[in-house]
């Protein structure tokens, strides 16, 4: 999947959400959109899904029914259970449900195998936002798709469930199939094989492996590597 110059303002906007803006995507790695909060992640995200419509400059893109997003919002009603919760995405597989519930049973490991038997029974307004969010992720991990987008999978979460999450979809990336994420959380990354794309106003100001992002600040820090690059090069686009 390739973007080229792709450019994108919202109506009633002064400025654009995505300026000049080329990337190529590669499977078999862990793509991570990097940026502030309104920095054009989520809006590239979805352009990239379809959720709105694309201007030029995108090829290679995959249909919609090949595409499953996990935005930061969803709703739900919240008396419905987690195990109808469950369901509900799984049947979009056309395959059997319990079919793919044992499967998610399976890759599970003792406490969060008791976790997901514990939701499954609860209402949905009665978990914390934490709890939803994991048993999401787990959840769409399950659909075959050749592309999944991930809008920050990790916020909200413990650090348990989180380092869970991220094994999860770390285990999806193939060489069939493209996986995206979004994240603030950038510890999480040290241990994954990925490529980094650093989004500021809406343009691109560094890409590469999570090695030569961290190598950006001289102690290595991801959260000052992240400061330097704002002030350096986000400032230098715009200057």
């Amino acid at each position: 999947m390739k973007l080229q110059e792709v450019n994108y303002q919202y109506k009633k906007s002064p400025e654009k959400a995505l300026e000049n803006l080329s990337l190529t995507f590669s499977k078999g790695k862990l793509n991570i959109i990097l940026g502030e909060n309104g920095a054009g992640k989520t809006t590239l995200f979805d352009l990239i899904s379809g959720a709105l419509k694309r201007p030029s400059g995108f090829f290679n893109m995959l249909p919609q029914e090949d595409i499953c997003y996990q935005q930061q919002t969803f709703s739900i009603p919240m008396t419905l259970k987690g195990d109808d919760y469950v369901k509900l995405f799984l049947n979009t597989e056309r395959k059997k449900e319990t079919t793919a519930v044992e499967k998610m049973k399976n890759n599970l490991n003792d406490n969060d195998y008791e976790k997901l038997n514990r939701l499954r029974k609860m209402r949905m307004g009665d978990m914390s936002v934490g709890e939803r969010r994991w048993l999401l992720v787990r959840t769409i991990c399950l659909l075959d798709r050749k592309l999944h987008i991930f809008d920050e999978p990790t916020a909200g979460l413990d650090p348990n469930a989180r380092e869970e999450v991220m094994r999860t979809i770390n285990s999806m990336v193939d060489k069939d199939r493209y996986v995206l994420m979004s994240t603030h959380i950038l510890h999480e990354l040290e241990n994954v094989d990925c490529d980094i794309f650093f989004i500021n106003k809406g343009e691109l100001i560094f890409q590469g492996s999570y090695q030569e992002f961290v190598a950006e600040d001289k102690d290595r820090n991801p959260n000052k590597a992240f400061q330097n690059l704002l002030v350096n090069k986000g400032a230098s686009n715009h200057g």
